[in-house]
């Protein structure tokens, strides 16, 4: 239950919940816009990509482990991360 309200402070949680919201209304688009629109989120990506910087150091693989480790340990105790 604590992961789950952890996930509802989240932004992306929201924006997911409006892409779920439009699929199940149907939302449909003329032909081609759905590549226009793919086309643009890919190149906003790989901006943000390149131009971001990261919210954590660079992870070596045992690091990557022990940072998931940590994670579900605080998920489990309920502790936002």
């Amino acid at each position: 239950m604590n992961y789950l309200l952890a996930r509802l402070q989240e932004p992306s949680t929201y924006a997911g919940f409006g892409v779920m919201v439009l699929g199940a209304f149907g939302l449909s688009l003329p032909g081609g816009a759905m590549q226009t629109i793919m086309l643009a989120g890919m190149v906003g990506s790989g901006l943000l990509a390149v131009f971001l910087k990261e919210g954590r150091a660079a992870l070596t693989d045992g690091d990557a482990v022990k940072v998931v480790e940590t994670e579900v340990a605080a998920a489990e105790k309920g502790v936002g991360a």
